[in-house]
């Protein structure tokens, strides 16, 4: 005859088994979870290489792109200094408006760097620039170009005396604020453009204070 067996027996032998079949589940999903946490992780990591690289890359890209461009403006300023003789470029330069506003951005960008600023002037570049002569002052820069101008005008009328109707408009009010800054320094009182060097070199071009007297 069949023995039988306690329910008692029976019962605690499936009760043993159930926490041992939750345990492997259990086991299981850890498993699981851990292998789709480093996947994940994996990809979080590929994803963030690649932006870096990515990113890298365009910096590089940037930067050559601006030593490029700096270099052509400055070859520009080499033939405009050959064919005249200095830097300075005037800011309404008509034949090449590009080199008008990258030259005053090089002054924009020396100022920068003397206020300990970022600057895209390297001591490299700025080098290159005085050794052909270029003014960081771009005030004085255009009342060198101005007077260039005064010069040129002597030379094509044997005077300096140019008329308030001149075809060259800015020469003629640059023409007229120079005698007034001229009274203004005369008289004791503050001017931070004329001094004793300029009137030197106003009046070596015969320049008239007061052309009413003529």
């Amino acid at each position: 005859p069949a023995i039988k067996r306690p329910l008692s027996c029976i019962s605690s032998t499936i009760v043993s088994k159930e926490p041992l079949h939750k345990k492997h589940r259990a086991s299981w999903k850890v498993r699981r979870s851990d292998t789709k946490t480093k996947t994940r992780s994996s990809h979080t990591t590929s994803r963030e290489e690649y932006c870096d690289s990515d990113e890298t890359e365009a910096k590089e890209r940037f930067r050559t792109d601006q030593s490029e461009q700096w270099n052509n403006r400055f070859a520009d300023l080499v033939k405009f200094r050959s064919q005249g003789g200095h830097c300075l470029v005037p800011h309404n330069f008509a034949e090449n408006p590009p080199l008008a506003q990258w030259v005053k951005r090089q002054r924009y960008q020396h100022k920068l760097k003397q206020l300990k600023r970022h600057s895209t002037l390297t001591d490299e570049r700025q080098a290159k620039l005085e050794a052909m002569g270029f003014s960081w002052d771009s005030h004085k820069a255009v009342w060198e170009e101005k007077y260039k101008y005064l010069c040129s005008f002597r030379e094509k009328h044997a005077h300096s005396n140019v008329p308030t109707k001149n075809d060259d408009k800015a020469l003629a009010i640059w023409v007229k604020c120079q005698r007034r800054q001229y009274r203004v320094y005369k008289r004791g009182g503050r001017t931070n453009s004329m001094t004793p060097e300029r009137i030197v070199r106003l009046e070596s071009l015969d320049f008239a204070w007061n052309p009413r007297c003529l």
